[in-house]
């Protein structure tokens, strides 16, 4: 499924990315901490910030990201190339 205008403008705006950092990470690092090490997936990786919150924040070690809209893909690779995050 591709996303419409409206779905990828609520996705990529700064304002849901501040909220996700400041809001619902320091939330789910209260409930669990961490993940020192381990390796996440992030299912619908939008524009990439959850990619950047879990290996900043939730130190994991490795992010194997997917997203079936390839806007969003190139979007993540982007955000990735700018943090210098090595991606393959």
């Amino acid at each position: 499924m591709r996303l419409g205008w409206t779905e990828k403008w609520l996705i990529n705006n700064p304002l849901r990315e501040f909220v996700q950092k400041v809001f619902e990470g320091r939330q789910l690092l209260r409930l669990g901490g961490t993940a020192n090490r381990a390796k996440a997936l992030e299912i619908g990786c939008g524009s990439g910030s959850g990619i950047d919150l879990l290996l900043g924040s939730f130190k994991v070690r490795e992010v194997d990201a997917f997203d079936i809209d390839f806007d969003m893909l190139k979007r993540s690779d982007c955000l990735l190339k700018r943090c210098k995050i090595n991606k393959q």
